[in-house]
């Protein structure tokens, strides 16, 4: 992260602040209330090396250390509270009526695991953007493709791919 350049804030590919918020959530209600969810999916991180190459990481978390602790603004909530939650999964509003900010204190650490998954990562791109031929028309589809190539074959960011599409 230290090669990833001055001003780099690593962020989880994908997941919005709102889903962010829910997706905490969803651990308050398995860890504190006792609702099983299994709401995993896979989460990465995108990081520039030193020579510019963008290296793709699938982060994997361990949780089993961390203590959740209620505040005097959690609530009760009973097996329909957490029904509604899941029928409305998007609705950041009913989550935080239900589960408001600052509701919870979490003490403890969690162990977090990244595997470099650069090259699965480059090659499922490749077959995305071969496949999506609707997208060769879009001027930024070169780019795109040459960003693909020079992760999957750790090529310098000034360094051009030049291949025959």
């Amino acid at each position: 992260m230290q090669n990833a350049g001055e001003g780099f804030e690593l962020e989880i590919r994908n997941l919005p602040m709102e889903l962010n918020y829910i997706m905490k959530c969803t651990v308050v209600l398995s860890y504190y209330y006792g609702f099983k969810m299994d709401f995993k999916r896979p989460l990465f991180y995108d990081i520039p090396d030193a020579n510019g190459v963008m290296r793709h990481y699938r982060i994997l978390y361990n949780a089993d250390f961390m203590e959740i602790i209620p505040t005097d603004k959690s609530k009760e909530l009973s097996q329909e509270d957490v029904d509604e939650l899941l029928e409305n999964f998007d609705n950041l509003d009913l989550w935080k009526e239900k589960i408001p900010p600052n509701s919870f204190i979490s003490k403890g650490f969690v162990i977090s695991n990244m595997f470099d998954v650069t090259a699965e990562h480059s090659i499922s791109e490749i077959k995305s953007t071969l496949i999506g031929s609707n997208k060769r028309g879009n001027e930024n589809f070169m780019d795109s493709f040459q960003d693909t190539f020079r992760s999957l074959f750790n090529l310098k960011k000034n360094q051009r791919w030049v291949c025959g599409i």
